[in-house]
């Protein structure tokens, strides 16, 4: 998976993990008002806000090209995040 969506990656992981599907869905401006009231990283969300009209991709595709590189397997990536993960042998080895 060379470009992802924020959502496949969270799926993937899941599923590496075994957990459920997530359940993804964006806050109404009344849940993030609120949530503002609780403390100050709340009201941070209104500048990521335009992030979520839309698909937040991946990609590592660009930088790729641009110097050469090749982004590390993302099922490697997940797998590493995992509870436990030290000595275990990932996806792509």
């Amino acid at each position: 998976m060379a470009v992802a969506s924020v959502r496949e990656v969270a799926t993937r992981l899941d599923e590496l993990a075994g957990a459920p599907e997530p359940q993804l869905a964006e806050m109404t401006d009344r849940e993030l008002t609120l949530l503002g009231n609780t403390g100050p990283l709340w009201d941070e969300l209104w500048e990521t806000g335009h992030m979520s009209h839309r698909p937040f991709v991946v990609d590592a595709s660009r930088i790729e090209s641009a110097f050469g590189l090749a982004a590390t397997l993302l099922d490697d990536v997940l797998v590493a995040m995992l509870p436990g993960a030290a000595g275990r042998v990932t996806p792509g080895s």
